[in-house]
């Protein structure tokens, strides 16, 4: 029952910003991460930051100059919002800074990157649903406890906060397994602070709104139950309704299971073999690696490229026939004969000692060849 939840593409030097439900933040390199295969489990995220009990992450941000112009937008569980310039968070206290002043009762839901002029989409547990520009939300200090977002009803709550882009619809998901897509332009924008509009039409039946995110046409969703019960499916396939509908059935429970969790979907394995060649030609010199944080705290980073890496792939290539074209043009106009040595130590504690010669001789054949 458990699903990634945040997905970003980093470079090893780079500061990662993590928001907790508690508003605090904490900040690590890149390198401090574990690096692990593509599908392994990864390392439970209490071993990197002193979270305290019932702290969880609920934001990650991916950052490398702390760039002024860009703001840090929060959003809080009682539809407290705040924006915060980037470079304020731009400390390496290991205990964690206070990300934002959090009132009693409350804790912290989403942070996202915005520019100064994006569109806030706002959606609470019962569907209400309101849009206004950032603008409405004047620059506050970190320590600051921010301005109210939405007007909420009694026993409603606030469960997701994004910014609105082109060519993207905002998808809705309850409890019960129901959801749809609806087009940003059915929602007016409107002050910040009031009352919001229905966004999605809730019954008895239907339950109350768990996720709530910007989709496009091209993308996928994983759904979790609370029994363990996991789907993914097109965005394409679920239905594009008006602000007041109540949406379709998009997963099939089981009396008494509630929808957990909703989010977007990693690329498949098809694509990803689909772009390992691509970046094998291109000989990306800059290390970029996606990190993955699961919903139960387990994070993980995996190598994409770096010439090290490459070159090791590329050399793994020679074991098949597909693969030697790609090697002859990178041993010889892409790697000096020191990387490649490297690559081959690295190499020798994965492969069989024959196999290993024979790759050795044929690479420092190719070095000859390209010196």
């Amino acid at each position: 029952d458990d699903i990634v939840r945040h997905v970003i593409f980093t470079t090893a030097h780079a500061f990662l910003l993590f928001f907790s439900n508690r508003g605090k933040v904490y900040r690590l390199r890149a390198m401090d991460l574990p690096e692990r295969e593509r599908q392994a489990k990864g390392m439970p995220i209490v071993n990197l930051l002193p979270l305290q009990a019932g702290e969880t992450i609920q934001a990650i941000i991916d950052t490398r100059d702390f760039a002024g112009e860009r703001n840090l937008f929060f959003a809080t569980r009682l539809g407290v919002v705040k924006k915060t310039a980037f470079n304020e968070y731009d400390s390496g206290r290991r205990d964690g800074l206070i990300a934002i002043n959090l009132r009693d009762n409350d804790e912290l839901v989403k942070v996202i990157e915005t520019s100064g002029s994006d569109d806030i989409f706002i959606v609470t547990r019962k569907g209400i649903t309101i849009r206004f520009n950032e603008t409405e939300v004047r620059p506050m200090g970190r320590a600051a406890s921010g301005v109210r977002g939405i007007k909420l009803k009694p026993a409603d709550e606030l469960v997701s906060v994004d910014v609105g882009r082109d060519d993207t619809a905002i998808l809705m998901v309850t409890e019960s397994g129901y959801g749809k897509r609806t087009q940003l332009d059915r929602f007016n924008v409107q002050g910040r602070g009031g009352q919001g509009v229905i966004g999605i039409r809730l019954t008895g039946k239907k339950g109350q709104v768990v996720a709530a995110f910007m989709v496009g046409l091209d993308d996928e969703i994983v759904a979790v139950s609370d029994g363990g019960v996991t789907i993914r499916m097109p965005v394409r396939d679920i239905s594009s309704q008006g602000r007041d509908a109540t949406g379709v059935r998009l997963m099939s429970l089981d009396n008494g299971q509630f929808v957990a969790s909703v989010a977007p979907s990693l690329a498949s394995d098809d694509a990803e073999e689909c772009a390992t060649p691509r970046s094998l030609r291109l000989g990306a010199a800059s290390r970029r690696e996606p990190l993955g944080l699961r919903a139960s705290g387990m994070v993980g980073a995996v190598a994409v490229s770096g010439s090290l890496d490459m070159a090791a792939n590329i050399l793994y290539l020679l074991a098949s026939q597909q693969g030697m074209l790609a090697v002859v043009a990178a041993l010889t106009g892409l790697y000096p004969a020191s990387t490649i040595l490297l690559a081959q130590t690295r190499l020798s504690e994965r492969m069989a000692p024959v196999q290993f010669l024979g790759l050795g001789v044929a690479a420092l054949a190719a070095v000859m060849v390209a010196s």
